[in-house]
Parts: structure tokens; C-alpha cells; sequence
């Protein structure tokens, strides 16, 4: 079944969700984290968990989906947030696109599309189909590595015409929710995943313009040099045990640099995937 027609079914049985208090844009520092929301097909468990690794600049949140192998084409997640007031819809001012940073350590393209709700009646929660619009997007493909999507407003269109008020008012609505669909399906490059993979969003929001990372993220780079060299190798036998390691030379986030650290910075000697 196809990615689009999914997050519809999926997506318009979480309804009445009162505001809750993930801001936007979402920089996923401290203390703030998406909501894991639903799962289908070949994804038999997943986690959502706030991340110290970077991906656009500061945290992250962290995706560890176990996708098995499946009978079915496609195996899919969605994670985000129900509800947002307006005091947190911030920095909406002259916005035109929904952006996120991705970060993928599935061996297989994905597809990723965003579902966005507006409260049009103002009654504090957001009921799609009821009194509130739907907008959705096709699918975005995410390649294994960092990537950014960018969404322009005028890629949104809306699920439902007989509900809401038919007006695109992301940057004026008083309350807002969202959903990231990502999906794995067979006619995509690499293959449907079976195995278990980990994701890390960031820098989910409103923007105005797209938005682009200047400088890209390497795993076991300690001494942030751009690429990992003998400098970082040093550095992770000086940190090796369970003890006092820093996230950069802790590529797998297990908490302590160990031999999984040292063999991931082998892989990726001389480089910046």
C-alpha cells in the first residue's frame, strides 16, 4: 500500500488530542521529545527517545524502529505531536516551509510524508475530520546518511474538503499538530528493511526557506575536524572503558566508548559519511 494512503488511515484515528507542549520549531534539546504514534506491517516495536547526538546543531531525537521481516511490501511508523498552542508555534513569522533533519542508519531508502492539522474552530483541540483541515504531502525519499527535507506550504494539500474552513493558516492557527510518517517498501532503493535501524530528527518546523546544514555530521569525528583521522582514534583509546567518554567518540551512544566505537570509526577512516 502506498505511503500516502497510510498516514491518512492511520493518522485520522488520533483525534480530540488537547494541546500539548512540544514547541516549533523543535530544536530537540533537553527535555523535549516527539510522541511515538503508530506503527504498521513490518515494524514490530518502537522507541522515541531524546538523542545527545547532533544532526542540525544541539540534540536530537533518537528512532529505534525494529523492523522484521514481513509478509506484507511496506513496513511504516509515524511519530510527532498532537497538539501545540500558539504561544509555542513560534518564529512563524514569514514561514513558508516545514523542515526536519534526518539522520539514517537504515541500510535502504526511506519515505517520509507530513501530515499537518490545524484547529479551525478554536476549541483548544485538533480533530481532523471535525470542524478541523488535514493537509498532507506526497512522499519525500531519504537516502542511508543526514539529509534535510524541506516542504513548502504549497506542497501541502488538504485530506479532507468537507471539514474545516479550506484555508492554509499555518503561520495564524491557534493550535497545530503533526505527523512525520516514515516508511520502508520493496520498490525502493535497497529493499524493504527487516532488520533493526535508528533515526535521528531534528530541527522540526516552520522556517522561512528552506533550510540547509552547513557542515556535515561524522560519527567518531571526537576532535570535530571534519573527518575522522588518527587524532580521533587516539582519543577514543584514551576514553576507551565505561567511563567519562564524550559523545563524540561514542558513535553508537552506548554510553561508554568500547570496541563497537573503535571498529565504527575504523569503517569511516578518512572520511565524513
Amino acid at each position: 500500500m502506498h505511503c500516502h494512503a497510510i498516514t491518512t488511515v492511520a493518522a485520522l484515528a488520533l483525534t480530540a488530542a488537547s494541546y500539548g507542549t512540544v514547541t516549533m520549531p523543535n530544536e530537540c534539546e533537553p527535555g523535549e521529545t516527539l510522541n511515538r504514534l503508530y506503527s504498521y506491517f513490518g515494524v514490530q516495536t518502537f522507541a522515541v527517545t531524546p538523542s545527545v547526538r547532533s544532526v542540525y546543531s544541539g540534540d536530537s531525537i533518537r528512532v529505534d524502529a525494529m523492523f522484521v521481516n514481513s509478509i506484507f511490501s511496506s513496513a511504516g511508523f509515524g511519530v510527532g505531536t498532537l497538539g501545540i498552542a500558539s504561544p509555542d508555534l513560534h518564529d512563524r513569522t514569514g514561514a513558508d516551509t516545514f523542515s526536519l533533519s534526518v539522520d539514517s542508519a537504515a541500510p535502504a531508502t526511506l519515505a517520509i510524508s507530513v501530515t499537518i492539522r490545524e484547529d479551525d474552530n478554536g476549541d483548544g483541540q485538533i480533530t481532523a475530520g471535525a470542524g478541523d483541515d488535514e493537509w498532507e504531502t506526497a512522499e519525500f525519499l531519504v537516502d542511508p546518511g543526514v539529509s534535510v527535507v524541506n516542504i513548502p506550504y504549497s506542497a501541502f494539500t488538504e485530506s479532507d474538503f468537507s471539514a474545516g474552513d479550506g484555508i492554509q493558516e499555518f503561520n495564524t492557527t491557534a493550535g497545530m499538530a503533526y505527523i512525520i510518517n516514515v516508511e520502508s517498501r520493496e520498490g525502493l532503493n535497497g529493499g524493504l528493511v527487516s532488520t533493526p535501524t535508528t533515526l535521528w530528527l531534528d530541527h522540526v518546523g516552520l522556517y522561512n526557506g528552506p533550510q540547509s546544514i552547513s557542515d556535515p555530521v561524522c560519527a567518531g569525528d571526537c576532535d570535530g575536524s571534519g573527518a575522522v583521522d588518527f587524532n580521533d582514534l587516539v582519543s577514543m583509546l584514551f576514553e576507551f572503558g565505561p567511563a567519562g567518554a564524550s559523545t563524540a567518540c561514542d558513535p553508537d551512544e552506548s554510553g561508554s566508548v568500547d570496541f563497537n566505537d573503535l571498529v565504527t570509526s575504523l569503517f569511516l577512516f578518512g572520511d565524513c559519511p
